[in-house]
């Protein structure tokens, strides 16, 4: 049961679970938060407002959602085995990182810089340095499917755009463009965010198409 369609289904379609949970929260959390400003204010800042928790259970979720994507795709691919290992490891490496903030929250607004933030600033910022390589693997990777061939082009845009923000990202945080922390951060995040979703939903429609393929094949065995 668990090497068949059904499950490898679910592990792909915990790749739209995720980004979709974490947004949906954070925005829920953002509006009924007093004062919380989105433009200046960090996702991760939601974590110390009054329903913090939340947010911070939603991350330590995206985190677990994202490795079993990690393992989802990697049965979806059709490369060499080692080759969808390296798939799974990049983005269970990524859901890790998730985890890692969760555990260790942001600290809250003037207060003097914990070890728990600076962990997690740390964890953040290796995120986002670390998803544009995601993506230029698994653009390598695409190209070497036929099935994915024609995503190869679209996952190295994303790829590019990833390396062109982040440095703009790292200004944001510590440097002029502190003051539009928030919004950097979500645009930074939103782009991988929707090629994730759309990844894991071809995923499926592959998955769905094979065993069509496989179910006409056995229908016509005598």
């Amino acid at each position: 049961m668990g090497n068949g369609p059904r499950f490898t289904r679910g592990l792909l379609l915990a790749g739209v679970a995720a980004p979709i949970g974490v947004w949906v929260v954070s925005l829920v959390l953002g509006a009924v938060s007093p004062g919380f400003d989105p433009v200046r204010r960090s996702i991760s800042a939601l974590a110390n407002t009054p329903a913090g928790g939340l947010m911070t259970a939603t991350f330590l979720v995206t985190g677990v959602l994202e490795l079993m994507f990690a393992l989802g795709l990697s049965r979806v691919l059709g490369v060499t085995r080692g080759q969808a290992r390296a798939a799974a490891a990049v983005i269970a490496f990524l859901g890790l990182l998730i985890v890692i903030f969760a555990l260790f929250p942001t600290d809250p607004p003037g207060v003097p810089r914990t070890s728990g933030g600076r962990i997690h600033l740390f964890t953040a910022l290796a995120y986002a340095l670390l998803l544009p390589a995601t993506g230029l693997v698994l653009a390598w990777l695409f190209g070497r499917d036929a099935r994915w061939h024609r995503y190869r082009r679209t996952t190295l845009l994303v790829a590019l755009v990833q390396v062109v923000l982040f440095p703009v990202l790292v200004i944001a945080v510590v440097g002029e463009l502190r003051p539009y922390l928030g919004l950097v951060e979500r645009v930074t995040f939103a782009i991988p965010s929707l090629w994730q979703a759309a990844v894991a939903l071809v995923g499926v429609r592959l998955l769905d198409e094979r065993a069509s393929a496989l179910a006409v094949r056995a229908s016509r065995e005598p």
